[in-house]
């Protein structure tokens, strides 16, 4: 969150920040696959997100995935997961031209290699199903789930300052993040006064995953980067807002 910050005040925008989702660890079980520094079973491993590093941190000690991804390939979803595996001392990490569950698709299904993916429990089956389809051998591990955060402080500014006119866009950057928020407006608000708050603001979506669960929701979006990061998003509705003033 206060990467997420710095990064649009670095923009020169001002920012109502709130955590949408809590992380709640797997049981110990659900790791013991990733103690087995010695097997050369899984040659490459796929980390969909930051917090499966901080998870495991977290449930199996300092340091410990990086010794079980020594000598393997290991692959990022996307750039802030690379920087978060390098700072952890894991060597050359490989990252997708495409930053979500698609483009993890086109990077791993070129060979047969088999596959083990650390991810949340609520992760997209794409990639999963889409590496079975092409032959490759894989394994899931579900290692944390996430629990939309409706109560929080932080939860009720957003919607307090938004149902008063004073938040001009939303950036969404998950398709929980984005069912997060609607409970929350939901609850706080009423669901039709949330509609009618977002769609008075402008709305943008880190991603196609969550682009869909807003517009399943009934939620406009009005912008997507090309790039699912969250500073090329800030990028683009920062653009958006200056192509739209008078």
């Amino acid at each position: 969150m206060a990467e997420a910050e710095e990064i649009a005040r670095d923009m020169g925008l001002g920012i109502v920040v709130a955590e949408s989702l809590r992380v709640v660890p797997s049981d110990a079980g659900e790791f013991e696959p990733l103690t087995h520094d010695e097997s050369d079973e899984w040659p490459r491993v796929v980390i969909t997100s930051p917090t499966v590093i901080e998870v495991c941190d977290r449930v199996m000690g300092q340091g410990r995935l990086s010794r079980f991804l020594r000598g393997r390939r290991t692959v990022a979803i996307g750039p802030r997961t690379a920087i978060a595996l390098r700072e952890a001392g894991v060597e050359g990490v490989e990252v997708s031209d495409v930053h979500t569950s698609a483009g993890l698709i086109q990077t791993l299904s070129v060979d047969g290699t088999d596959t083990l993916v650390l991810r949340s429990t609520k992760g997209s089956e794409d990639l999963v199903n889409a590496l079975r389809a092409a032959g490759i051998r894989t394994l899931v591990m579900r290692l944390y789930d996430l629990e939309p955060i409706c109560d929080s402080e932080e939860m009720k500014a957003i919607w307090s300052s938004a149902d008063c006119n004073q938040v001009d866009a939303f950036a969404i950057t998950s398709p929980l993040s984005a069912k997060g928020l609607m409970e929350a407006g939901t609850r706080l608000l009423g669901r039709q006064r949330a509609m009618d708050v977002l769609s008075n603001a402008l709305v943008g979506a880190i991603g196609p995953p969550t682009r869909n669960a807003l517009e399943h929701m009934g939620v406009r979006v009005d912008v997507m980067p090309e790039r699912a990061t969250f500073p090329s998003l800030l990028l683009v509705m920062r653009e958006r807002q200056r192509t739209q003033r008078p």
